[in-house]
């Protein structure tokens, strides 16, 4: 069904576990894994270009063993790192899916309430409205535990 599934990952928890379901849509289907990974950076001031998030390498790194894993177990997966604006991230994911030919994007989620939604924003959320193919969101354990 799905022969390219993009991974979008932050280097979170909910990341990781969006990759269980990845993964396994990727062997699964005999298809092929794209990890995403966008560096949001600063637009403007004395910050400009710096990353928003502290740790960014060490995040970038640990991705990047996460892919070298996935070929060490046969999965057939591409890395693709992406640098811009913060306010982009999901229509960054989303051309980025496009371009390596996703047939579905794969994301972890935070399980923010909708007031924290709306005040920190999701990228979930906007990539769903972003998005030229399906998007499958996978929820935190703490919520799926809860049901």
């Amino acid at each position: 069904m799905f022969r390219t599934i993009a991974w979008a990952t932050d280097g979170s928890a909910e990341a990781d576990l969006a990759l269980e379901v990845a993964e396994r849509l990727a062997v699964e289907g005999g298809g092929r894994l794209v990890a995403l990974h966008y560096d949001q950076v600063y637009p403007g001031g004395r910050v400009k270009g710096q990353s928003v998030r502290a740790g960014e390498e060490e995040i970038a790194a640990q991705i990047a063993g996460q892919v070298e894993e996935l070929v060490a177990r046969g999965v057939n997966v591409r890395l693709v790192l992406r640098k811009g604006v913060a306010l982009d991230t999901a229509r960054v994911l989303s051309e980025t899916a496009a371009e390596e030919g996703a047939d579905v994007i794969v994301i972890g989620s935070s399980g923010r309430g909708a007031v924290a939604g709306a005040l920190l924003g999701s990228i979930s959320h906007d990539l769903i409205h972003h998005a030229a193919c399906p998007v499958l969101v996978v929820p935190s354990r703490s919520r799926t535990s809860a049901v």
